[in-house]
């Protein structure tokens, strides 16, 4: 309809202008009334589908226009919408800017369309979205079955934000833990932690004491194995309480959160490798560790999991602790050897790197993913169990040992449960009780190991693990067999 009209007026003008002699002022005022009153006619009907956006359309050099969201009156058309300069009176230069101006409106609806398009498309991937609410927030009584990966093979964890699928299918765990929201009871112990509204006990069997705050879950403390590898029972307290978790949880929400924990014990419960290592001789030792974390929600989609399927938020969480040694002789105040230590190798630094999956159908993480160092590969991968049977077995609470595949052809794991913080050394025997392989490792908790038998003759052996002070936690057989 505008071509028709601009051709209409350009077919009239031309007429016009060749019966009369209208002066050059008197034909430019008379292309800028009539143009700009048809152009705002046709352009209004466009623009008033257009919302939250500017569209900017850039012509010849003799004509631009920047046409705003709202609706334009004659005199934002005339002043600023519209700038028409060094037109041509002849009808010929009529002819040539008209057919720009035809060019330029046909831009603008394919702009329009397009920028229309992409609203919508962005409306309804937004739609798509979960967005985590606070029933994801642990209530006394909630309970959970918990499994661990400790050495999960082909899990594409992918660094890529934005909307994901996640297999987790080929997860592996022969235990699985039941893994119950306690509320604290200061008479039974929990008086460490006064501030503590609930406790939970993890897979490794820390206890970790939380204060629940509105939309936050703060956490107050830990008891259990330590947080630095040395293989020791202590009580960290956080002051102030460090907020782990808060809700809503949506795509695209950051936060960063510090803090700092602080782990007070006697001198002779350090390993008698580090203790010896010391400078001095303390009475009591302190480990002093501040915490940063950077927390993203970098993508969502849907998480597949051996016997479930969740829609999931994925939160990343970079967390940097930085650590001192402090020692304490009598009455003289606390003392910083950090920088003293020399012949044992202490974790002044650490940086870690995790994913946690969120869905509002569980009141705890669907799954936690630790990586490597490399930030590529997957160390571990804590995940909720909807049906105990599709772990191999359900720990009773007690350590203990169990290996699979068995029989096995060239690599088996061995996967060990409820272990206290201590060095434990693994053998395999042969039927005669000869030891063939042994080595030993600072466990606790659940960890899993694997081992290659593929230079074992077929044949029936037994597997033990035996703790420091020469004691087996269990003793089984395990068949290796060859195709």
């Amino acid at each position: 309809m505008m071509n028709k009209e601009l051709q209409q007026f350009s077919s009239t003008l031309n007429t016009s202008t060749q019966r009369s002699s209208v002066s050059d002022a008197h034909s430019e005022v008379a292309i800028n009334n009539y143009f700009v009153s048809t152009l705002k006619n046709h352009l209004s009907n466009n623009l008033k589908c257009i919302s939250r956006s500017s569209l900017f359309i850039f012509g010849s050099s003799r004509f631009v226009t920047s046409m705003p969201y709202d609706y334009p009156t004659t005199s934002k058309l005339q002043t600023s919408a519209i700038r028409v300069a060094k037109v041509s009176d002849t009808s010929e230069g009529v002819r040539h800017f008209l057919d720009r101006i035809t060019n330029d409106l046909k831009l603008f609806n394919i702009c329009a369309s397009l920028i229309i398009c992409f609203y919508f498309f962005s409306y309804t991937t937004l739609q798509a979205q979960p967005v985590i609410n606070n029933d994801i927030l642990p209530k006394i009584g909630d309970t959970v079955i918990l499994a661990s990966d400790n050495l999960p093979e082909g899990i594409a964890i992918f660094s890529e934000e934005g909307q994901q699928d996640w297999d987790f299918m080929d997860l592996q765990s022969a235990f699985s833990k039941k893994v119950v929201v306690k509320k604290v009871a200061q008479y039974k112990g929990d008086f460490l932690f006064p501030n503590a509204d609930i406790k939970i006990e993890d897979l490794s069997g820390i206890e970790n004491y939380y204060h629940l705050h509105k939309n936050e879950l703060k956490l107050v403390g830990t008891n259990g194995v330590d947080p630095y590898g040395l293989g020791i029972e202590m009580q960290t307290t956080y002051d102030p309480a460090f907020v782990t978790l808060k809700t809503p949880m949506a795509y695209g929400d950051i936060a960063n959160t510090s803090g700092q924990f602080t782990s007070t014990l006697a001198a002779n419960k350090l390993p008698i490798t580090l203790l010896y290592s010391l400078p001095i001789l303390p009475d009591s030792v302190r480990f002093v560790s501040s915490i940063e974390r950077s927390q993203e929600i970098d993508a969502w989609g849907h998480l597949v999991l051996p016997d479930n399927s969740f829609e999931v938020v994925r939160e990343r969480r970079i967390t940097a602790i930085k650590t001192r040694l402090e020692v304490k002789v009598g009455l003289f105040p606390w003392r910083d050897i950090t920088d003293e230590m020399y012949t044992t190798r202490f974790p002044k630094e650490q940086i870690k790197l995790s994913y946690h999956f969120y869905s509002n159908e569980t009141s705890m993480p669907v799954a936690t993913v630790t990586m490597k160092p490399d930030g590529v590969n997957a160390a571990s991968i804590n995940y909720i169990v909807t049906d105990p049977t599709s772990t191999m077995r359900n720990t009773t609470g007690k350590p203990d040992i169990y290996a699979y595949p068995n029989p096995a052809i060239n690599d088996v794991r061995f996967e060990f449960s409820n272990l206290p913080p201590a060095r434990y050394t693994m053998k395999i025997f042969n039927i005669l009780g000869v030891p063939i392989m042994e080595k030993s490792y600072q466990l606790s908790g659940f960890k899993t190991i694997k081992w290659d038998v593929s230079k074992l003759r077929k044949g029936t052996y037994l597997y033990s693990l035996v703790n420091e002070k020469g004691n087996p936690i269990a003793t089984k057989r395990l068949m290796v067999i060859r195709p």
